[in-house]
């Protein structure tokens, strides 16, 4: 039976139509960025997040004043277009963009300051001490102890807000682009107290916002189009799988249904070794071996670079701690300070400590290291670095094993000849590391004094840029590469799974480093996104 020209044109139509709609619904599948988030528990509070897995979530749900670009590690604007800082940088000036949460309420300079006021009093997010160390009068706010006015946080109209800090911070804005300087949909929290974050239609303003809350734990965002920067994401939906690394999400991430397996448990190495999407990423958290500088025969460099020289880092890493962790050489964990310096030379070692005085170590004193029990880990390390000792120079340096409350004290009062130590940081700036060899610093347990460490310390406080870059390296290879002031060991590690064949626009190091993620740097490769028809 022939079809009318009617029909036809209908049934051509149908068709279309049906093309085309598979076409979205496969690019849309194809602009989903998945993630295996580990198996935590999860909040959408930003008042409450203790946790990778929430701070992953909320780097997509909310935006703070300053975001950190994933690619290139360094701020940019977000919910502030732009700043500018005092010239003793003690004050910085953040002009805010027009900008409104899902429910159209506009963001204004009261809801930055009214969001801190309120995180002061009643965050337990893990970064919150960025906000207390930072702000003027921070800390005594959260304690009660003054009232607002006394907070350096200044509305100068709608749109502009200048913070006042108790030091020159250069290093502010790394501290904004974090989750302790959220900015909260405040005349929600008003009205619905501390179980605000609970809704399901949770108001936000980052570049998601909720889709859906699965009662097996994952979560669906999709794509905020009242965003002000929508027209520039690429990302259509995201996934959050309450999910490690186990063989099926394996399996699903080799299928490409999984972009990034953000945390690969040790048991699951053996698993996916042979990956080569595989990192090993250097975290933010640097172990040493503090030097007690005041020591009779420890103020002497010779002595103190032979100690360093004399430990073979690559065994320490791949044998003592099982390749969970990555050699250190500079005290500051990031990678563009990673300097090549050499780290093991047990000839060296042995020449400096003749040099010294004490040839094959004759004459040379009994040490004694002193480390705390909470930690196995760090038991086994410093045995290492007394046999290393033992073999490499031939001198005898004795274990005592205390508990923290003894070994902290001892450490605080410069009690010790060698002491375990270490540092973490939420921020990407070398400062972080390096302030606690300032002679004047409470946490100098070296007692490390150098009148040109303090002096490069002093101008880089009061630069930006690249300026202050070069200043702490400056800083950094005097007193860790001339003279030794304490002896920097490895970097915690950790592993994950990134699919680099799909997706671009992502540096897991530049990730971990910071602790915050930029969905808006990730894309497809080889696709813009105006070519993609679900935006």
């Amino acid at each position: 039976m022939k079809l009318s020209l009617k029909h036809s044109f209908c049934a051509f139509l149908a068709l279309s139509i049906s093309i085309l709609f598979s076409s979205c619904v496969k690019n849309m599948a194809a602009n989903t960025f998945t993630i295996a988030n580990g198996t935590g528990a999860v909040t959408f509070n930003p008042a409450q997040i203790t946790s990778a897995e929430s701070e992953r979530i909320y780097a997509a749900l909310y935006e703070g004043l300053v975001t950190i670009n994933s690619e290139t590690n360094q701020p940019q604007p977000g919910l502030a277009a732009a700043w500018h800082f005092s010239g003793d940088n003690r004050t910085l000036t953040l002009i805010l963009r027009k900008t409104s949460w899902t429910d159209d309420t506009p963001i204004t300079a009261e809801t930055v300051k009214k969001s801190w006021l309120y995180l002061l009093q009643n965050s337990t997010n893990s970064k919150k001490f960025l906000m207390t160390e930072l702000i003027k009068g921070a800390y005594a706010f959260s304690v009660n102890q003054c009232d607002e006015s006394a907070v350096g946080i200044e509305i100068v109209n709608d749109s502009t807000i200048k913070l006042h800090f108790t030091s020159p911070r250069p290093d502010a804005l790394q501290c904004l682009a974090t989750s302790a300087f959220a900015v909260l949909p405040m005349h929600v929290v008003d009205a619905a107290g501390q179980a605000w974050a609970d809704s399901d239609a949770l108001v936000c303003n980052g570049p998601f916002k909720l889709l859906s809350k699965e009662n097996n734990g994952t979560v669906n965002l999709t794509e905020n189009r009242k965003y002000w920067n929508h027209s520039n994401l690429a990302l259509a939906r995201l996934i959050f799988l309450p999910a490690g690394a186990s063989s099926s999400v394996y399996q699903d991430f080799k299928d490409g249904k999984i972009a990034w397996i953000a945390q690969v448990p040790e048991n699951s190495y053996g698993l996916v070794a042979g990956d080569r999407n595989l990192q090993k990423v250097m975290q933010p958290v640097v172990h040493y071996c503090y030097i007690n500088n005041n020591h009779g025969t420890l103020n002497d460099v010779k002595v103190r670079k032979a100690l360093s020289l004399a430990i073979d880092r690559r065994i320490l890493v791949e044998d003592v701690l099982d390749g969970k962790a990555i050699e250190a050489t500079s005290i500051v964990p990031l990678q563009e300070w990673q300097n090549g310096n050499e780290a093991f030379n047990a000839e060296k070692a042995k020449e400096l400590l003749s040099a010294a005085g004490y040839p094959a170590g004759k004459n040379f004193p009994e040490l004694t290291l002193v480390t705390n029990t909470e930690d196995l880990r760090h038991l086994s390390v410093m045995n290492y670095l007394a046999r290393c000792w033992k073999e490499n120079l031939g001198i005898s340096v004795n274990i005592e094993d205390a508990d923290w409350a003894h070994f902290s004290a001892k450490r605080r009062r410069n009690g010790y000849e060698l002491c375990r130590g270490g540092w973490q940081s939420f921020t990407s700036d070398g400062a972080s590391f390096l302030e606690q060899l300032i002679s004047t610093d409470a946490e100098n347990a070296g007692k490390y004094n150098n009148p040109k460490f303090d002096a490069l310390m002093r101008q880089a406080a009061l630069c930006t840029g690249d300026q202050r870059h070069d200043l702490l390296k400056q800083a950094e290879n005097l007193a860790i590469e001339e003279e030794c002031a304490l002896i920097p060991l490895f970097y915690e590690s950790e592993l994950q799974l990134f699919n680099s064949d799909t997706w671009e626009g992502f540096n897991a190091q530049n990730v971990a480093a910071t602790g915050t993620l930029n969905y808006m740097n990730i894309r497809l490769k080889n696709i813009s996104p105006d070519k993609i028809m679900a935006k």
